[in-house]
């Protein structure tokens, strides 16, 4: 599946066997790694060691099954908490950060393809 964001940039992508995605593409791939059916962690590429901090490119807090809640990225000074926000349906319609202030906005075209009004790095859209 391709996504179109709002800059212009596209990015591809690509699921596992059993429907859970398995990497994004904007030019180099990222991997997920996953605890059971729920996403856990995105390292730094597709190959990365998560067992090394510096290999973590964020980590993720979901409920269930492609329902996450906060990406946390970063450390120390830079440590920075996403929280999403979802409509009826589940889709996630806007990232604030942790002072509740904006981040992204999301809508979706009639066939569900994602508009985003800021360039975020968010493979959960």
């Amino acid at each position: 599946m391709r996504t179109t964001y709002m800059n212009g940039i596209k990015g591809d992508n690509s699921y596992d066997d059993a429907g859970q995605l398995a990497a994004i593409t904007f030019g180099v791939a990222n991997g997920y790694v996953y605890d059971g059916s729920n996403i856990v962690q995105e390292p730094v590429g597709a190959a990365s060691a998560n067992n090394d901090a510096s290999n973590v490119k964020a980590s993720y807090v979901g409920a269930g099954v492609d329902e996450v809640f906060a990406q946390l990225s970063g450390s120390g000074q830079s440590a920075a908490i996403l929280t999403y926000l979802t409509d009826a349906l589940g889709s996630t319609i806007r990232l604030v950060d942790a002072a509740g202030a904006k981040v992204v906005e999301y809508t979706y075209d009639p066939y569900g393809n994602t508009i985003a009004d800021a360039a975020v790095r968010n493979p959960f859209q």
